[in-house]
């Protein structure tokens, strides 16, 4: 069964070959060089600089096996070698012909590891394999629910300080992610997209997704992306009355509400929360729309969805002619500093097609200090200008939303909730597939339009709320600096986990639980 959709994933470079078939290429490639250059009176320099491509190309042939090339010397004659290394995000390759002669020549290259491909975890709940049931809040159980198997919440319990929980974690290890490798090869930087579809047929519920988590039980830190739609009753005056933390429930949700005899029940809420140090913080919210029925009860088997982009940001103006993309290699045209832009720039003016496009690159992988005022360059053409000093580290957040049903006409208007495609649950022999949206927003069309980007209504102060006014995603972007990955060591804060909180987490369904990074 087909469950990935890619067309929305721009792969920037495919990672194919194994030692050997990479070998007779690179020693094709270098004879056919060399051969060229003996005809045309080639220098030893010259065909050391052939024999460094030819390292470099075998290194990149075989990324995913690294132990087969890094730190190694491999010999095509006895008198034409290359040596292969990598370290800081960048593979150096050294040629060298007539070794230890007193003809010896020798040229070094250094090129910037490929952008990292889109691997891909999709989860059907066939089983609890995969999931850290030894250390779930709550109980967790496979059922059944229209002729399909799923995660049914069986028990809550208190837990985290406030309120009524289930928590269960992904086992990464056993789920094969390894988010570890991607991070490392983003120069410690953590970026991955989530999503799962949720029943809760409950008049009040909380429940969504849970990443960057760190530390065990109570002690847990991490962020999290729910729908919510709180309840309070009347006794001698309104009480909360769910078990839902009133810290993760923004004042605003009760500027309208549903009244039913001794209960009120608050707008239906996207809330993007967070726990650390122990305190419950809602950081942003938006009302929904279109996935909650004319009673405010969630349609059944919505979808929620986040992308996670942990970079650092770098100001940029006069770009231009045309966007710049996840992926590309920028280079400070006086420093020679070097990045990789992650995930789409967060724009402020997106007039690119007269260079005055300006806004924020995120950016992994730096090597070298960008210089204020100094041009931006994309394969050696000035792309843009650098604004101010590159930022701290810092998590950039995006979420997504739709349901089972399309509205309207699919467009290319990313936050557009009144016209977006079905996004149905996929079941056992049906042809529905899993939905991402695309890596650059500026790729967003009517043919990937299967989900709306969230536009934050509110935001607390410590967050930062970004997304020029009129640009595609405007007020759509959630900075936050908190729980952040080390900048050394092994990786923390990278744990992934579902969850339903409240009186009604025991009401709550997952399925279609997926992962690319």
């Amino acid at each position: 069964m087909t469950i990935l959709n890619q067309r929305g994933n721009v792969l920037l470079f495919v990672i194919s070959g194994i030692a050997m078939v990479a070998a007779i290429a690179m020693g094709m490639f270098y004879m056919t060089s060399t051969s060229s250059l003996g005809q045309a009176g080639g220098s030893g320099m010259n065909r050391a600089y052939y024999l460094a491509l030819a390292g470099k190309d075998y290194a990149l042939a075989n990324w995913s096996n690294m132990a087969s090339w890094n730190n190694i010397e491999l010999s095509l004659s006895n008198t034409e070698t290359f040596q292969v290394s990598y370290l800081n995000e960048k593979i150096t390759s050294t040629g060298i012909v007539n070794k230890n002669t007193p003809f010896e020549a020798r040229k070094t290259i250094i090129a910037q590891s490929p952008s990292p491909v889109r691997k891909h975890f999709f989860e059907a709940f066939e089983d609890l394999t995969k999931w850290a049931t030894g250390t779930q809040v709550g109980a967790h159980a496979i059922a059944t629910v229209s002729g399909d198997k799923t995660l049914d919440v069986t028990s809550s319990s208190s837990a985290f300080g406030s309120g009524l929980w289930s928590f269960l974690q992904l086992n990464a290890a056993v789920a094969g992610v390894d988010f570890s490798t991607s991070w490392l090869d983003a120069g410690r930087c953590l970026s991955h997209d989530l999503q799962v579809k949720i029943i809760n047929n409950q008049p009040f519920y909380m429940a969504g997704l849970i990443f960057k988590v760190a530390g065990s039980a109570d002690s847990r830190e991490y962020y999290g992306i729910s729908f919510l739609r709180a309840k309070m009753s009347w006794w001698f005056g309104w009480y909360d009355n769910d078990n839902i933390p009133s810290a993760l429930k923004p004042p605003a949700i009760w500027n309208t509400y549903t009244t039913d005899g001794l209960n009120r029940y608050s707008q239906p809420t996207i809330v993007l929360w967070k726990r650390q140090g122990g305190s419950f913080t809602w950081l942003a919210y938006k009302r929904t729309d279109y996935v909650v029925d004319a009673s405010n009860y969630l349609i059944n088997w919505s979808n929620l969805q986040v992308r996670l982009n942990e970079a650092y940001p770098l100001g940029f103006t006069n770009g231009g002619p045309s966007p710049l993309l996840r992926g590309a290699i920028v280079v400070g045209g006086t420093s020679g500093a070097m990045a990789r832009i992650s995930g789409t720039p967060i724009m402020t003016s997106e007039s690119w097609s007269s260079n005055t496009a300006s806004g924020t690159l995120t950016l992994t992988n730096i090597s070298g200090t960008f210089q204020n005022g100094e041009n931006l360059l994309v394969n050696g053409v000035i792309r843009a200008r650098v604004s101010g000093a590159i930022g701290a580290k810092t998590n950039y957040i995006r979420v997504f939303y739709g349901d089972v049903n399309s509205h309207g006409t699919q467009n290319n208007i990313p936050t557009d909730s009144a016209n977006r495609g079905g996004n149905p649950r996929i079941v056992t022999g049906s042809s529905n597939i899993i939905h991402w949206p695309v890596d650059n927003v500026s790729d967003w069309n009517a043919y990937y339009d299967y989900m709306t980007l969230v536009q934050w209504d509110g935001f607390q102060a410590s967050a930062s709320r970004l997304g020029g006014s009129g640009t595609m995603e405007a007020n759509a972007i959630i900075g936050d600096s908190s729980l952040l990955t080390p900048d050394s060591g092994t990786i923390d804060n990278s744990g992934v986990a579902l969850h339903a909180t409240g009186n009604t987490a025991t009401s709550t369904y997952f399925d279609d639980f997926a992962i690319q990074y």
